[in-house]
């Protein structure tokens, strides 16, 4: 079982040395771009998470299906940063 805390431990230490590693990164599509309700990722996850740029997290979901619309109608305009985890 994966831990969730070390997930938020990873960002944490992204947003204060502005270095990270992973060993293996997944590509995939965020859409529509700009987002107005809701997106949608191209690809399944176990986890995500979405930040601010200033390293708040305002969403986070588990068990995540391909196309499923996500919602954002309370995010504000700016800048976010998914981190995700997949099954790989």
């Amino acid at each position: 079982m994966f831990d969730y805390k070390h997930f938020d431990s990873i960002m944490n230490h992204f947003l204060l040395a502005n270095i990270v590693i992973f060993a293996k990164f997944t590509k995939f599509e965020v859409y529509p771009v700009p987002a107005g309700n809701y997106i949608q990722l191209s690809v399944d996850f176990v986890h995500y998470a979405v930040y601010t740029s200033e390293g708040h997290k305002v969403l986070e979901g588990n068990e995540y299906k391909s196309d499923q619309p996500v919602e954002t109608s309370f995010f504000q305009p700016r800048v976010y940063f998914i981190l995700t985890l997949d099954n790989n």
